[in-house]
């Protein structure tokens, strides 16, 4: 969720580009607040409107770009291209996102720092094609029912590893709650690697660009890329 360490210093702004007419416009500088309502200290995250595309990108202490994404707005919901699920509401005043995971952006300025749009301008993404919007068929559509959203069941423990192949990896898969947030760990030896994600709908994301789903009894995680975590007794 774009949760990166920021030291770098805001200078003077540089000037916001032309939006939509009519539409939010969340360009700026937004802080990160977790479930609990705490700030997530020395993390900033930028974002400019090009027309109807959102281009969003997380700032580190060392001047890289961490992580960056496009985006679009629709009905009041800031929704990511390469992964439908991540999604956030906007207020009115584009001044505040409610992410579906829980957690806040709240925007400190509504303008971007001369130093970050130098250092960045070769960083933004280029925005993918625009989705197509079919107009309904009838003024007035007939509501769907919406299906109950699904819940996640307990899935925090230790699990095994097995690969696309059915082999069992080396390294030893947990999940647990770190500050609120839905975490992942594969621990290989004394080496380890993590990464936070958020639940739409039963599906999770995570920081690792991939994908899952769990079974019924809560025991067994299948990823987008064919390997499965299995929890240990």
């Amino acid at each position: 969720m774009l949760l990166v360490s920021c030291g770098a210093a805001v200078s003077q702004p540089v000037s916001q580009t032309s939006t939509v007419p009519g539409s939010i416009d969340p360009t700026g500088t937004w802080l990160i607040y977790q479930n609990d309502g705490s700030l997530v200290t020395g993390s900033l995250i930028f974002v400019r409107q090009r027309g109807d595309i959102i281009d969003i990108i997380s700032d580190t202490a060392d001047g890289t770009a961490a992580e960056n994404r496009t985006a679009y707005i629709r009905n009041g919901r800031l929704i990511y291209f390469d992964a439908p699920g991540g999604s956030a509401a906007i207020d009115a005043t584009g001044s505040r996102m409610d992410w579906s995971n829980g957690t806040k952006w709240v925007r400190q300025s509504k303008s971007l720092p001369d130093a970050f749009a130098v250092r960045h301008s070769d960083k933004w993404p280029s925005p993918p094609a625009k989705p197509t919007v079919k107009p309904a068929v009838t003024p007035t559509p007939t509501p769907t029912p919406t299906p109950p959203e699904k819940v996640l069941p307990d899935i925090t423990g230790t699990y095994t590893i097995y690969k696309a192949n059915g082999l069992v990896d080396a390294g030893v898969g947990s999940v647990f709650y770190e500050t609120g947030v839905l975490t992942f760990k594969v621990t290989e030896g004394r080496a380890f690697r993590k990464a936070t994600s958020f639940v739409n709908n039963g599906v999770i994301s995570t920081g690792w660009s991939t994908t899952g789903t769990v079974s019924n009894d809560g025991k067994t995680i299948t990823w987008s890329d064919k390997t499965k975590w299995v929890r240990r007794p």
